[in-house]
């Protein structure tokens, strides 16, 4: 919120909800727009310091999980930053 992303909350980690009762992961939501809006502040370097957005970027373009989803529909050598893991 105080970046000035609306209705996206990340109240509880994986470890966390894997901890909780069950629906404590309900308790972490977005909207597709509040999502985008979040990704999009993160990428005009606004959500984080420089030191942190520049090492969270080269850990999301250094993921290698998921290449037979939306990647491979994409030309080869296409840059694609991603979240790591499928949870």
């Amino acid at each position: 919120n105080s970046k000035g992303v609306k209705d996206f909350q990340i109240k509880y980690t994986e470890h966390d909800m894997a901890l909780n009762d069950w629906k404590a992961l309900y308790e972490n939501y977005s909207t597709t727009n509040s999502t985008v809006q979040m990704l999009k502040t993160f990428y005009d370097g606004k959500l984080l310091s420089k030191k942190s957005t520049d090492y969270l970027m080269q850990i999301m373009l250094g993921t290698k999980t998921g290449t037979n989803k939306i990647i491979e529909q994409l030309p080869k050598g296409t840059p694609v930053a991603h979240k790591t893991g499928s949870s």
